[in-house]
């Protein structure tokens, strides 16, 4: 017994190290929970050798989509940090999406759906017109 669990162990951290597969993708494959793929991976420090499969670009290093992207995304920060104090959690919560999302949509790198859209004006209290105006004030290079 003691060397089955030797055995699936080795060929989790090969696979973990060497081919760059997700927790998710190495749960499946060993028929384990993903906590305790996570958990035994950093019990045993073991780090990949191969980069990951995203591009591995920070969201802080992408160019905004537009002038008025970055006007969105501007005004969405300025009222989630200035005027109502919210988490990035509970803000994104109120509009439907996740943290991550709204991270994109303040930095001006998501493109946004007409749906979204509605949800942030509402949020905002402002009409979608308004919105979808491009205001220096909410533009990080007011020359854009």
């Amino acid at each position: 017994m003691e060397e089955a669990v030797t055995n699936w162990k080795a060929g989790l951290q090969f696979d973990f190290e060497n081919l760059g597969l997700t927790y998710t993708e190495l749960s499946d494959k060993y028929g384990r929970s993903r906590s305790t793929i996570i958990n035994l991976i950093k019990k045993n420090k073991w780090v990949q050798k191969v980069p990951s499969r995203t591009n591995g670009v920070p969201f802080n290093t992408e160019k905004p989509i537009s002038p008025m992207h970055s006007s969105i995304g501007h005004k969405i920060n300025h009222h989630r940090t200035l005027e109502l104090q919210q988490t990035p959690t509970v803000y994104a919560d109120g509009l439907r999406t996740n943290r991550v999302q709204l991270r994109r949509m303040e930095l001006g790198i998501h493109d946004f759906t007409l749906q979204q859209l509605n949800r942030i004006s509402q949020k905002l209290g402002i009409p979608l017109k308004d919105l979808m105006t491009h205001h220096p004030k909410y533009t990080a290079n007011p020359d854009d």
